[in-house]
């Protein structure tokens, strides 16, 4: 009895050996993403925009942040994104009302030690992550060469009030890259983040231009999201 009790000892860590799995590397560098909905994201102006209002040097400093949802990775298999939280900054020489209705603003040189860049911390589905330390993706904008493009007024339609418009704003084009994961092989010059704002654009300008606190800032009800 004691030697079968032995022999069953002896033999239970190679029956364990022989039956562990190791998960695959999944390296997600060269991958790309598209998330396509944004929720809780919010701009807040540093200075307040005023009408006029000239900048210091520090510049207007714009600060983003929101979480994604809703996303598709490709260039890998086995990896599934359940969601994205969003934050970073971007700096301009626009501190006027004047700069909401420019088809495009200009990325301006940011103080020491910033720069204009969103950050993504990204969260996996249990087992379908990508490599470990593999968490996060950091979309940044040059300055002189980017720009925040304003493609113009934009309206829902029905059911939603079809005469309502809303601010509508793009990053993407020119001196946009990607590091982390999600570059899409292309250090991410073809990926774009869209958002449109929840507050009407007659609200955004009525509000930059008559209150005396200026506009400190808008939020967003509708984005996408795209990493390549």
């Amino acid at each position: 009895m004691q030697r079968k009790i032995s022999m069953a000892a002896a033999f239970l860590p190679v029956g364990l050996l022989v039956f562990q799995t190791v998960a695959a590397a999944v390296d997600c560098t060269n991958a790309t993403i598209v998330c396509n909905t944004f929720t809780k994201g919010s701009a807040k102006f540093s200075p307040a925009l005023k009408p006029g209002q000239p900048c210091l040097a520090s510049g207007e400093k714009i600060t983003l942040k929101g979480n994604i949802s809703d996303c598709t990775v490709s260039g890998v298999t086995g990896v599934t994104v359940l969601s994205g939280k969003v934050k970073g900054e971007l700096y301009t020489n626009n501190c006027d009302c004047s700069g909401l209705a420019l088809p495009t603003v200009p990325i301006a040189t940011p103080p020491p030690g910033k720069q204009s860049a969103l950050i993504t911390t990204w969260k996996f589905a249990p087992g379908a992550a990508c490599d470990p330390g593999q968490v996060s993706s950091t979309l940044t904008l040059t300055p002189a060469t980017s720009t925040i493009n304003n493609p113009g007024p934009w309206s829902p339609g029905p059911p939603f009030n079809p005469t309502a418009l809303y601010g509508r704003f793009n990053l993407s084009g020119a001196g946009v890259g990607v590091t982390g994961i999600f570059t899409g092989g292309t250090g991410g010059t073809g990926s774009s983040t869209t958002g449109t704002t929840t507050e009407s654009v007659l609200t955004i300008i009525g509000t930059c231009t008559t209150n005396p606190a200026g506009l400190k800032g808008f939020s967003f009800g509708q984005a996408d999201v795209s990493l390549q």
